[in-house]
């Protein structure tokens, strides 16, 4: 088989998978037709990609074989029920034995990388409240909470753009660095966009977990505070889960770019004057700004100030400008090629959320991260 050929198979094989799981908690959630229809349309495109993939799967493998793995991921019933079987919350005589794996040169390289404490760990799995080792892939699932600890740690001890953070999380997160061949369009599809970020080097296994154990892993490595979850843990069967994370993204975005609309006005007000958009702005981004603000007065909504019609590709563009850095956030984030990293993380998801798609746990541990980072650059939590 041609070894271009497989690797394109094995990189849309594993964002298909991926997305499958996404899809997991529409499965058997209503009996009516017209509300699951609803649900499902935003996800149309994974059906379709599998049976794009099975038809070159079969050009390679001929009709048997792995072709019948993915097209068993058409039948959304059969894959939904598989995931979720998969997981378990190991006893105490299994984690005894799980524990020793954190020697493994895999996982012993991540702990080494992050700069974690072992016995962190150990008490992490023994934490672990809902399933979340895959029996079928018991040494990825390990890694995967390792990384996501390692991740936490990192951001919570060391200055966010600090070099090694900045490399250590393009081992997890890829290298998004350079300018990105973005669709935005055609990362609204949840496969395509899966397939973009593992291109860029994401690691999958990261968010390879139900959505309850996903959230109870971040929730201990820091990155998720655990009194935003319901009191009750959410049914993955509950159509509300397969929103929550859309929700959630959405008001945690909102939030964010309120404070940091604050504080670049503030930051800027202080270093150059009251005028500073006319002198410190690229003339394009505020013509862009003037439009949107005569089309929304145009409809009848109220009149804001300038920098309120901006975007996070507005923002990011203010910050990393020569004399901006130079004179004022230079000071503040340290790298400037980090910082640039960071925000461009970001927008994929700030697409699908701005565009009111449910997004996925790939785009939920990007944002909570790269969030993370800018916002105790900038010395507020969110």
């Amino acid at each position: 088989m041609n070894d271009d050929l497989f690797k394109k198979w094995r990189l849309q094989e594993t964002a298909l998978r991926h997305a499958v799981r996404e899809l997991q908690p529409l499965q058997s959630i209503l009996a009516d037709q017209e509300r699951l229809a609803r649900i499902t349309d935003p996800h149309r495109g994974a059906i379709e990609e599998a049976t794009r993939i099975s038809r070159l799967i079969d050009q390679a493998f001929g009709p048997n074989g792995i072709a019948d793995i993915v097209a068993r991921t058409s039948m959304a019933s059969a894959a939904f029920a598989d995931i979720p079987e998969q997981f378990r919350v190991p006893d105490m005589a299994a984690l005894a034995g799980l524990q020793n794996s954190l020697t493994q040169p895999r996982i012993a390289e991540a702990i080494d990388r992050y700069g974690l404490e072992v016995d962190i760990l150990r008490q992490a799995m023994a934490g672990m409240k809902s399933p979340w080792l895959d029996f079928q892939n018991q040494l990825g699932s390990i890694s995967a909470l390792t990384e996501l600890h390692g991740i936490g740690h990192v951001l919570a001890t060391m200055p966010s753009f600090d070099d090694h953070v900045t490399s250590a999380l393009r081992m997890d997160l890829g290298d998004w660095r350079g300018p990105l061949a973005l669709d935005p369009s055609g990362l609204l599809d949840p496969v395509a966009r899966s397939e973009f970020y593992i291109a860029r080097g994401f690691n999958p296994e990261l968010t390879a977990f139900p959505v309850s154990a996903f959230r109870d892993g971040l929730a201990s490595a820091g990155l998720y505070d655990a009194e935003e979850q319901a009191d009750d843990k959410v049914d993955e069967e509950n159509v509300e889960a397969a929103f929550m994370r859309t929700n959630e993204a959405h008001d945690r975005l909102m939030r964010f770019e309120y404070r940091l609309r604050v504080f670049i006005v503030e930051e800027m007000t202080e270093a150059v004057g009251p005028d500073w958009i006319k002198s410190r702005v690229h003339e394009q981004i505020r013509t862009d700004w003037g439009d949107k603000k005569n089309r929304g007065v145009a409809a009848g909504r109220a009149e804001e100030p300038l920098i309120a019609y901006a975007d996070l590709t507005d923002y990011a563009a203010i910050i990393i400008r020569k004399d901006n850095w130079r004179d004022v956030f230079g000071a503040v984030f340290q790298h400037k090629p980090s910082v640039e990293e960071s925000f461009r993380r970001l927008y994929p998801v700030r697409n699908c959320t701005m565009h009111a798609r449910p997004i996925t746990q790939d785009d939920a541990l990007f944002l909570l991260v790269e969030i993370k980072r800018l916002s105790k650059a900038m010395g507020f939590e969110l």
